[in-house]
């Protein structure tokens, strides 16, 4: 997966920055004459290696098919940039291997665990090996509640009804890529966001079942430099 950051980094200095990309204060916009980009105003590396070829064919082309693209975008339709705390000694050879996170951690909870807020990953998930940013690809996100409800379902149906009647559900995890945790007014009682802010960029943490649907962003890995990194 760091072979592909690289290769995204690569194409992404290639990507010509037009003068309506901009408007007049000199922000990038998610589009010319759209709304302002959060990921020009937090890099522009990041703006452009959101819209290299690359990268859309491991997020989706959230441009023009984001129905079929990664759901994991602010309220712009851009990307969302999340974050991981990390302990000094994880190495990228753990990160990305789907068994490091099955220790001591089981149903929904099971998978890599990010945060759309900074303060929460380093706070939250041992960061003192610093905080990773990075984009998710997970295209069909399922609410930690809704799973709930379903794991339930199904365990009553398989023990409590009758063999012979036994009908299989429409749940299955296998429906989803990722769980979508609770607003951080809940979770924290943090008052900045309200409680009933529906934005993926308000929630307390989101649930990643597959390290390899993630893409740790350049100047966050500790201890790789990536070539032609701005």
């Amino acid at each position: 997966m760091l072979e592909l950051t690289q290769k995204i980094i690569e194409e992404a200095e290639k990507i010509e920055i037009r003068p309506n990309d901009r408007n007049k204060e000199g922000d990038l916009l998610v589009s010319p004459e759209g709304p302002v980009s959060n990921l020009g105003k937090q890099n522009e590396l990041y703006w452009r290696m959101a819209r290299t070829e690359t990268f859309k064919e491991f997020f989706g082309d959230w441009q023009n098919k984001l129905s079929s693209s990664s759901k994991i975008v602010d309220t712009n339709g851009e990307p969302l940039v999340v974050f991981r705390g990390v302990s000094k000694d994880l190495s990228s050879d753990n990160f990305y291997n789907k068994e490091f996170y099955k220790k001591n951690v089981t149903g929904i909870e099971r998978g890599v665990h990010v945060s759309p807020s900074h303060r929460v990953a380093s706070e939250e998930y041992s960061g003192d090996g610093g905080t990773y940013g990075l984009f998710v690809n997970a295209r069909k996100p399922a609410k930690k509640e809704s799973v709930r409800r379903g794991i339930e379902e199904m365990v009553d149906e398989i023990f409590y009804i009758p063999r012979k009647y036994l009908r299989i559900p429409k749940f299955s995890p296998h429906f989803y890529d990722c769980v979508l945790g609770v607003n951080r007014n809940i979770a924290l009682g943090d008052r900045s966001v309200s409680l009933s802010s529906k934005k993926l960029e308000d929630l307390y943490e989101i649930v990643v079942r597959d390290p390899q649907q993630i893409l740790i962003l350049p100047s966050t890995f500790r201890g790789k430099t990536f070539k032609n990194e701005g």
